[in-house]
């Protein structure tokens, strides 16, 4: 019922504990859009390729453990009243990216 575009939560999950398949799925999943913007000359460069998704996944890390900061701060600033899931769910999105970043440095 959801939008078929969107990876699984499931997913997203299995990703976070570092399980390659599913590593390897999101990437699958993105690969179109890193391979459009990886065309030189009218060629596909698997090593620009490559520093694309490495570049890509550092900086989603770095995005991804900020927002985690701040909604540990909003948590903690509300005295715990408000959900967890502000500091959760981009925790889990930081723990994606950089086992997707280690996958290729």
């Amino acid at each position: 019922m959801g939008n078929p575009n969107l990876l699984p939560y499931e997913t997203i999950v299995r990703a976070t504990s570092g399980e390659p398949e599913t590593v390897n799925e999101v990437l699958r999943h993105y690969s179109k859009r890193i391979q459009i913007a990886a065309i030189e000359n009218g060629h596909i460069d698997r090593d620009t390729q490559d520093i694309m998704i490495k570049k890509l996944a550092f900086t989603l890390s770095v995005l991804f453990i900020i927002l985690t900061f701040i909604g540990a701060g909003y948590v903690l600033f509300n005295g715990g009243k408000v959900n967890a899931g502000y500091a959760c769910i981009p925790m889990v999105f930081a723990l994606i990216s950089i086992s997707v970043y280690r996958k290729y440095k």
